[in-house]
C-alpha cells in the first residue's frame, strides 16, 4: 500500500511535482518509475513540492539526492519547495541542501529554475540570471 501520493504538471519547461503523505523507502520504487518516466520523457528541471508530506524517511531522502544528480549529469536540476521543518533541520545539518538545493516556497523555487543557466553547464554551481 502506497501513502505517498504524487501529482504531476508542467510550467514550461519545468515539471512540478507534488507529494503528499508519507514517503518512505516502499514507495521509492514507485517514486523512481513515475518520476523516472518524466525525465526519460525530457524532463530536466524538477520542482519537488513538499508541503503536502508529513514524514519523509532516509530512503526518500536518498531518491532525492538520486535524483539531483542523476538530472546534473543530463544538464538539468531538481529542487525541493517547502521543506517540512524537521527535514529542513536535517538537511542542513547533514549538508544534503549542498546536494539538492532547498527553497521556502514554490514561488523561489521557480524563479530559481527559471534563472539557471544550464547551458552554461556548472553542475551544482550558483544559479546565473539570464541577460
Amino acid at each position: 500500500m502506497r501513502v505517498v501520493r504524487i501529482g504531476h504538471s508542467r510550467r514550461g519547461d519545468i515539471s512540478l511535482v507534488s507529494l503528499e503523505g508519507e514517503f518512505d523507502f516502499h514507495d521509492v520504487t514507485h517514486a523512481s518509475d513515475t518520476i523516472g518516466a518524466f525525465i526519460d520523457a525530457g524532463a530536466r528541471h524538477i520542482l519537488f513540492d513538499l508541503k503536502g508530506l508529513r514524514f519523509l524517511s532516509s530512503g526518500g531522502i536518498g531518491y532525492f539526492i538520486q535524483t539531483a544528480k542523476r538530472l546534473r549529469g543530463l544538464g538539468g536540476e531538481a529542487v525541493l519547495a517547502s521543506v517540512p521543518d524537521s527535514f529542513d533541520w536535517v538537511a542542513r545539518t547533514l549538508g544534503i541542501d549542498r546536494v539538492i538545493r532547498m527553497f521556502p516556497g514554490e514561488a523561489e523555487a521557480m524563479a530559481h529554475l527559471r534563472g539557471t543557466d544550464v547551458s552554461a553547464g556548472a553542475p551544482g554551481g550558483p544559479a546565473q540570471a539570464s541577460p
